[in-house]
């Protein structure tokens, strides 16, 4: 009996282990995106893709959005 339940305890914990990383790798893949405004009121627009480790700045939704299109689509 000890034996089974030292096998199911690992089993456990090597699940709990690859959930954890499963969750690490696919956060890590997630597009940001955030905008600032500077004195003037004026949004700047940023992504950040940590796929491909490319970042960008937009002066408008519109063109940050065709950049996510574009990356989406390749």
């Amino acid at each position: 009996m000890k034996i089974i339940d030292s096998f199911f305890a690992l089993k456990s914990n090597l699940n709990s282990v690859w959930q954890k990383l499963t969750l690490l790798f696919i956060e890590n893949s997630e597009l940001q995106v955030w905008s600032t405004h500077n004195k003037n009121g004026e949004i700047s627009w940023y992504a950040y893709d940590p796929t491909t480790r490319r970042s960008a700045c937009f002066g408008s939704e519109d063109d940050m959005r065709a950049w996510i299109e574009k990356r989406l689509y390749l």
